[in-house]
């Protein structure tokens, strides 16, 4: 009896398209009033900015960002402190904050298209950034600020954001999460000469203007696995013998793509061969199982083409033939053929 096995290993050749990072940035100013002086008294949140950058759907690791919120405050009473505590609402989640969503920039398919994301307090991302109406007071950041001689005070905040792996929902494009107007979404939460590290949440006022959370899904593929051509042990006699291998590729929603193969270490498609040393076995792949249309890169042999399916691996199933019927010697034969997946 002789021992032979074909099989091949991936490798992966792509093409990315990167498109450019989207900037994001909001101003907003609230103005509030204490007991010590309701008609002067004002604080602006500013500087506020978070682009969580390019998402790539097929990414199995979670996507970071980080920015800065400041606060300054004017006509105060010196020696005076305020704390201050800025909240912030679901950005189009409907209050669910164990995960924010953004959705198309067009508002086009906003329930069916989403990016999962979420605000941090702390760089960890163990603490979700809440507002007091939907989340624990606790997880509403706060910071004492000191008047100054003139009047003003300031503080500053950052604020941290996380998209994870596999929570996406939509095609490429811009997306994103935003505040309503005059909804309450954030709001800028104060206390004068408090010696509780936390608002009361008794005095605040509702911003008049947007927060915006912006990032963009880029088209992209990846080789996520393949099966080997294995033709398995065969003896004697065995002639011309099939196997099947598949290839799972992993693309952003309704992106195209198509998988080519290379021509093994003969560096040939149409005469694909398997070595044991010296010695060969000609084999060869196919598209279909019906084994009539060879796999290759589309010059020599024929491509096969899918479409991304909400970043869900996509099976592409590979046809093998092997001829035994020249009775080779007895060992393992191998090939390795390269995978170019192209998008």
């Amino acid at each position: 009896m002789s021992l032979i096995r074909g099989h091949y290993v991936s490798g992966s050749m792509m093409r990315c398209r990167n498109p450019g990072l989207v900037a994001a940035s909001a101003a907003v100013v609230l103005f509030f009033s204490s007991s010590q002086d309701a008609a002067a008294f004002s604080c602006e949140m500013s500087g506020w900015a978070m682009d969580v950058g390019q998402i790539d759907p097929t990414s199995t690791v979670p996507l970071d960002n980080s920015g800065r919120i400041q606060i300054r405050c004017r006509d105060g009473n010196p020696g005076d402190t305020v704390l201050l505590c800025p909240a912030i609402g679901a950005l189009h989640s409907t209050h669910d904050k164990s995960a924010r969503k953004m959705i198309p920039l067009s508002g086009a398919g906003s329930e069916e298209r989403f990016v999962a994301y979420n605000l941090f307090t702390d760089a960890a991302r163990t603490r979700v950034w809440t507002h007091p109406a939907w989340g624990a007071p606790g997880d509403v950041p706060s910071v004492r600020a000191h008047i100054r001689e003139d009047g003003t005070a300031e503080a500053e905040f950052g604020i941290h954001s996380r998209v994870w792996p596999n929570t996406h929902s939509g095609h490429s494009g811009m997306y994103r999460g935003s505040t309503v107007p005059g909804s309450g979404d954030q709001q800028l939460f104060f206390d004068i000469n408090s010696s509780s590290d936390q608002c009361s949440y008794t005095s605040s006022s509702t911003g008049g203007g947007e927060i915006e959370v912006l990032g963009t899904v880029i088209d992209s593929c990846t080789i996520t696995g393949s099966d080997a051509v294995d033709f398995g042990r065969r003896g004697v006699g065995s002639g011309i013998v099939e196997a099947q291998g598949n290839i799972s590729v992993r693309c952003t929603e309704a992106t195209d793509f198509s998988v080519s193969l290379g021509g093994g270490a003969q560096n040939n498609i149409l005469d694909r061969r398997m070595s044991k040393g010296s010695d060969m076995i000609s084999y060869q792949l196919y598209t279909d199982p019906g084994r009539s249309s060879i796999f290759g890169d589309g010059v020599r042999g024929s491509q096969r083409a899918g479409t991304g399916m909400n970043a869900a691996d996509v099976n592409v199933p590979v046809y093998g033939l092997a001829d035994l019927s020249k009775n080779p010697p007895a060992g393992e034969y191998s090939d390795r053929v390269i995978i170019t997946v192209t998008y």
